[in-house]
């Protein structure tokens, strides 16, 4: 680092925010843990050396983001990580430093989220978005803690009205591609929750966001996020035209080593479950895969249930825990479990996927009910697609009995 320490470590510690808070490596090719924790080291030894006290709390900084952007923290970490990032936000507000005291605030939200603190997140949130003249990337940040938040709580209608409001007070030259993330999940939330007719209101800000991000081979994830959504609902709607695009956006997101998004996109194209053979060394796009699976009553890898229970075990995510129950209730054919599973489903928010699964429950059950309960979300959702698959089971049934 030269013979200036401080020089030194200022430049680790940008390093390190810049890699943890703004992902800016793939995930193949970002820095192993252990290095990212020695690199924290070096800076705080630099900054020790340097007997600069305020390098000291910006190194501090990058320590929260750094412990927050470990999946595997403990709840003993989480909550020192919550008291570290209220100090380091007191230190900087003291200094009037407010993108700092926002940073500061964006992991205690995180950890106060990893220990089920639901609520102090969202009054965190709200405490950073009262913050003046915050850059667009903070009050960006600021909205996806938030809605992430309440989407992972089920407060689906919550959610989806915090981003439209804030998408709507967006400053003039302000680039919709800093909220992809935030919009993305106000894509899913009007997805689980059956609200497809909304999703149009989306469109235009998703095809904004489209336009301002570089295309090609690892384009931005939170855009393809929303394009599954698309691709989901299209052809669940059987509109072809709506359907091309999303594939075609999508084929440009997924790199060659995204095999299980490669296998999840095929699978949709040709409806077809045998395109999905889970590969476990590669992690994304999992919890799409589950719901493409049980949608059509294909009992999912072991390999991948496990990863998603070890996924919500660390971080709850409500709809997570409600599918992959689902899953497993499916996979041990077990359907009392399974009834149980698909109403707390439906009663957490989770509309379309719950419509869905009743006809599976339907076949092996030859309940009627859970036919005519489906069929009335479907013809709500317009899903022409797992109508069709109704019609096929209600035939099968008129058979079988």
């Amino acid at each position: 680092m030269g013979q200036d320490p401080l020089v030194g470590a200022r430049l680790l510690r940008k390093l390190l925010i810049a890699c943890t808070r703004w992902n800016v490596w793939d995930v193949q090719s970002r820095p192993l843990q252990e290095e990212l924790d020695g690199l924290l080291a070096e800076a705080r030894r630099l900054a020790e050396a340097a007997g600069d006290e305020d390098e000291l709390w910006q190194v501090s900084l990058a320590g929260i983001r750094l412990l927050a952007w470990r999946e595997n923290s403990t709840m003993q970490e989480a909550e020192k990580g919550r008291a570290v990032a209220l100090a380091t936000a007191a230190h900087f507000e003291e200094r009037g430093d407010w993108v700092s005291v926002s940073a500061a605030l964006n992991g205690y939200i995180v950890f106060s989220y990893r220990i089920g603190a639901d609520d102090e997140a969202l009054e965190a949130s709200r405490r950073r978005l009262a913050v003046s003249d915050l850059p667009v990337t903070e009050r960006a940040d600021e909205l996806q803690l938030m809605a992430a938040t309440l989407f992972n709580r089920d407060n689906y209608s919550r959610c989806i009205e915090i981003v439209r409001e804030a998408v709507a007070q967006l400053r003039p030259g302000d680039p919709v591609v800093h909220f992809d993330a935030a919009i993305a999940l106000a894509t899913w939330a009007l997805f689980f929750s059956g609200r497809w007719s909304e999703i149009t209101d989306f469109i235009p800000m998703i095809e904004d966001i489209r336009e301002q991000i570089q295309q090609g081979v690892g384009a931005n994830t939170h855009l393809a996020g929303c394009y599954v959504c698309l691709l989901h609902i299209a052809l669940a709607q059987e509109d072809p035209a709506r359907a091309d695009v999303a594939i075609s956006v999508l084929e440009q997101c997924f790199s060659s080593e995204q095999v299980n998004a490669r296998a999840l996109l095929a699978a949709y194209r040709e409806d077809d479950p045998r395109y999905l053979d889970f590969e476990p060394t590669s992690d994304e796009w999992t919890f799409p895969m589950l719901m493409f699976l049980t949608d059509r009553g294909i009992h999912a890898p072991r390999e991948l249930i496990a990863r998603l229970r070890a996924l919500y075990s660390s971080l709850p995510v409500d709809q997570c825990i409600r599918l992959v129950e689902i899953a497993e209730a499916l996979a041990n054919s077990d359907i009392v479990r399974l009834t149980k599973a698909i109403d707390e489903a439906e009663a957490h928010g989770l509309i379309a996927p719950a419509a869905r699964m009743r006809i599976v429950l339907a076949r092996r059950t030859g309940d009627w009910t859970q036919l005519e309960h489906a069929r009335l979300v479907l013809e709500q959702l317009g899903d022409r697609q797992f109508l069709r698959r109704l019609e096929e089971v209600a035939v099968a049934l008129d058979n079988d009995y």
